[in-house]
């Protein structure tokens, strides 16, 4: 798995908006192919970014949440059996090009209620919460010196800490620890 999609056969993707950028990857293609809009929705399988970073490189919104939500049968529970990797659980979640898309799909997918058929999904229906004025609260990551963000990263992660500061949500500052950093990065990502 890489965070790029090539194969020997048709070769790299590239990305729909700039072809000397990736699409992303696993799954850039069907990244691509949405934000070309020659695909209104894709569901896609993730572990470690197929979803995320897709929607990221190609500018479309995907959507990774707990897995065992959007029902497995019928697929593999590739690359590897479930079995095999404990704590590392494939994820299926779709990629679209508006949220609404992305809230339509699961709010339809969970309304047929998958954990009748499928003893993988988790019985957990889909719960409309509107437009409420709830304040959460976000824990902001301190950049790791080992690992500087890139500056437009860098840039865009003040300017959003600041926007959900002055809506009133509490922002909590995670002290920088490598050693947590890392627990931490690999429960993100995983």
């Amino acid at each position: 798995m890489t965070a790029d999609s090539e194969n020997n056969i048709f070769g790299r993707t590239l990305n729909p908006h700039n072809t000397s950028l990736t699409a992303g990857g696993s799954t850039g293609g069907e990244g691509a192919l949405i934000a070309f809009r020659g695909s209104p929705l894709g569901v896609d399988s993730e572990i470690a970014g197929s979803i995320r970073i897709p929607s990221l490189c190609c500018g479309i919104y995907g959507f990774k949440h707990i897995s065992e939500r959007v029902p497995f049968r019928g697929q593999s529970k590739y690359p590897f059996p479930k079995d095999h990797l404990p704590g590392i659980a494939p994820v299926g979640g779709p990629m679209a090009n508006s949220i609404e898309d992305l809230e339509m799909f699961i709010k339809i997918t969970l309304g047929q209620r998958p954990w009748n058929y499928d003893p993988s999904a988790v019985n957990i229906p889909w719960r409309d919460l509107g437009d409420k004025d709830t304040k959460l609260t976000i824990g902001v990551m301190a950049e790791d010196p080992e690992y500087p963000l890139h500056p437009p990263v860098r840039r865009s992660l003040a300017k959003t800490a600041s926007a959900l500061g002055n809506a009133g949500h509490k922002l909590v500052y995670l002290p920088q620890d490598p050693k947590r950093s890392a627990g931490l990065g690999g429960r993100i990502g995983f």
